[in-house]
Formats: structure tokens, C-alpha cells, sequence
């Protein structure tokens, strides 16, 4: 399965792939290499681990995204729009 996301990053990581190591809420990931990123234009529940609360189906759609990308190779693409 391969994700598409789009980011806002310089051309030189452009079409690169990079594994999801993890994944905090339903429209933020963390690469393996590092980079936190928030897919554009999507809006999700938000879970807040400092205050230990989370809007209503939070953790649900964590977990959607989690099975969709985790562990996955996803190629990021400049995006002038966002």
C-alpha cells in the first residue's frame, strides 16, 4: 500500500519515500527520518497528551489513520497551495 502526502518542504526531499514510524493523531505522522507531518487540508478530532484529554473519536481516528499508514512508504510532494 502506498500513502501520497503533501507537505510543504524544499524541492531536494521532493518524490523522496519515507516510512511512517508513527502516527499521533488522525492528520499528523512521524517519518523516520525525523519529519512531522501534518496532511494538508484535513482537520481531525485532536488528542492532547499534556492534559490528558481528547476530542470526542480522537483516538479512533488515530487509530484509522495508524492502519492506513504506519510502517507504510509514502512519497511527499511540494505543495504550493497550503
Amino acid at each position: 500500500m502506498w500513502v501520497v502526502l503533501a507537505t510543504l518542504l524544499p524541492s531536494s526531499t521532493a518524490l523522496a519515500y519515507h516510512k511512517v514510524a508513527h502516527v499521533y493523531g488522525g492528520d499528523t505522522v512521524l517519518l523516520e527520518n525525523g519529519t512531522r507531518i501534518r496532511y494538508p487540508g484535513v482537520d481531525t478530532p485532536e488528542i492532547d497528551p499534556e492534559e490528558g484529554r481528547s476530542d470526542v473519536m480522537a483516538e479512533e481516528v488515530r487509530d484509522v489513520n495508524g492502519k492506513m499508514a504506519e510502517g507504510v512508504p509514502v512519497r511527499l510532494e511540494y505543495d504550493t497551495d497550503c
